[in-house]
């Protein structure tokens, strides 16, 4: 009888949701020579429950290889174009695992290569304007990342202006409700449920703590306070989990009032500090003054602090990795049969358009062509995994071979003569 039940009991350990979900085996990959990289990367990683690591020059330091191998990753998607994350990197980190690079010509293209991979059905979408200037556009950046949640796509616009891609993009995954941030004066979504959020920084931050108190269950916040005070301190926000958390960075302690003010008027307990080692010891040392306890995470390099971060937030990402598995599978199997469907004809349009962009007689030709030809060949293989419902391993198959492609047309874009701007322009178009 003893036994019986021990094994009933083991029955239902197995056939648990956290049982039945998969473990936290990607990681997502973003460099710090910009910061809206990892902020793209961080609105996917809290949809997915897969940690943001930091590259240092996007190159693959020692302690990051280490913590890979430590948390047993099988996967690594960066994030970027080799401009950021060099080819070296890649074919280093493919010694390992397998590798997924996401990019575009610029980033708006990067978020919208982004979204494809991670979305199938985001019904919500957080737009923000872009200089392409990382001192002036990682707080704007970081704001729409908390409006985005874990729940919609992060995607950078230049100056406002939605280019035709994105507007694409919104309607491929039935996207019915716009939040955008930044200047007045947003085209192209009338025909969307549209919420600006353009007024001063004071403004949106307060528009963001009523946004995120709304979202919780309780009603109960939690904060964390980024200490940075150059822009690429914040990048070590990346390994935090940090859905529906209250984000605030700080650049000196004159910053510390307004925490005081928020922390108390809010009944806020639950506060963590992460980023440069002397200035979140100093933000920590004046919240103890006022009766405020906080727990803190920093590091000399944002690399540094991600990782410390992810460790201390790491049973968060698995609840969080387990609630996305969850909602992937209530999305109807058709649903994204079709949209993994669509996708293949995109990527099989993409192929043919490059192949007539093919205006030289050279080796750089003739290799581009090679990959080209590789790719068209695998077209069938993808057909085959979407009919047999192998549908992440058709999305995975279509992004590494189109960054294959894409990868040559832009390391040999002197010789293929291609323009770089014009590349640029149509993009953003």
């Amino acid at each position: 009888m003893t036994m019986k039940i021990i094994i009933a009991a083991l029955v239902l350990v197995m056939l648990s949701p956290f049982a039945l979900a998969q473990p936290v085996d990607k990681a997502l990959l973003a460099s710090d020579i910009t910061s809206v990289d990892m902020l793209i990367a961080k609105a996917a990683g809290e949809k997915t429950g897969f940690p943001i690591f930091i590259l240092e020059n996007g190159t693959l330091t020692d302690d990051v290889k280490a913590e890979l191998a430590r948390l047993n990753i099988k996967t690594v998607i960066l994030v970027g174009g080799p401009a950021v994350i060099g080819n070296e990197t890649e074919a280093e980190l493919e010694k390992s695992y397998t590798v997924i690079r996401l990019w575009g010509a610029e980033r708006t293209g990067t978020s919208v290569e982004v979204a494809r991979y991670f979305w199938t059905d985001a019904r919500c979408a957080v737009l923000a304007d872009d200089t392409k200037d990382s001192e002036a556009d990682t707080e704007l950046h970081t704001d729409a990342v908390q409006i985005a949640a874990g729940d919609c796509p992060f995607v950078p616009v230049p100056r406002g202006h939605v280019p035709d891609e994105v507007l694409e993009l919104l309607e491929d995954l039935n996207v019915s409700r716009v939040t955008f941030m930044g200047p007045p004066g947003t085209s192209g979504l009338a025909h969307l449920q549209l919420k600006e959020i353009t007024g001063s920084k004071s403004e949106r931050e307060a528009t963001i703590l009523e946004t995120l108190r709304n979202a919780t269950s309780n009603g109960t916040l939690r904060l964390l306070v980024i200490a940075a005070p150059h822009w690429k301190h914040v990048l070590g926000y990346g390994g935090h989990a940090a859905r529906h958390t209250l984000v605030r960075i700080v650049s000196s302690t004159d910053g510390v009032p307004g925490l005081v003010g928020l922390v108390h008027n809010n009944n806020i307990t639950d506060v963590r500090i992460v980023g440069q080692p002397a200035l979140a010891n100093d933000i920590e040392a004046q919240l103890e003054a006022n009766n405020i306890t906080a727990s803190k995470i920093s590091g000399e390099r944002a690399s540094e602090t991600a990782l410390k971060a992810a460790r201390e937030s790491w049973s968060r990402w698995q609840e969080r990795r387990h609630d996305s598995f969850e909602n992937e599978r209530s999305i109807s199997k058709s649903r994204t049969k079709r949209y993994v469907t669509a996708l293949l004809s995109k990527f099989e349009r993409t192929l043919d358009r490059m192949e007539a962009s093919i205006s030289t007689n050279s080796t750089a030709a003739a290799l581009l062509q090679n990959r080209i030809d590789r790719a068209q060949s695998q077209i069938g293989a993808i057909k085959d995994y979407i009919s047999n419902d192998n549908l992440e391993t058709a999305r995975t198959r279509m992004a590494s071979l189109s960054s294959e492609v894409r990868k040559i047309r832009w390391l040999y874009r002197m010789e293929l003569r291609v323009d770089a701007r014009q590349d640029v322009s149509d993009e953003e178009s």
